[in-house]
């Protein structure tokens, strides 16, 4: 299933790739596929069951989902995971463009 930004960050600092133009190589798999996921669940005819639908079928996908409803403001969370994993937040958000 798609990997989700949580899962993208883990991948980065796993790897220990530099957050440069090496970083935006080496996610392009991963960067597609999250691609593609938020195409399916905009083009949906029910967005919110396809989202539903996803989050009961990939536990990464809860968990974020989870992180972000605890956190109230996904923004900030998903800039503050990436500074404590050493990534880049901003290489992520330009490949998702």
């Amino acid at each position: 299933m798609s990997m989700s930004i949580l899962g993208l960050i883990n991948n980065q600092q796993r790897n220990n790739v530099p957050t440069t133009t090496t970083t935006e190589t080496a996610t392009q798999p991963q960067i597609a596929q999250l691609k593609n996921m938020m195409n399916a669940i905009k083009t949906s005819a029910n967005p919110q069951l396809a989202f539903q639908s996803l989050l009961n079928q990939n536990p990464q996908m809860q968990q974020v989902y989870n992180l972000i409803q605890s956190s109230g403001n996904p923004q900030q969370l998903f800039y503050e995971l990436a500074r404590q994993r050493g990534v880049d937040p901003n290489s992520i958000l330009q490949q998702l463009q």
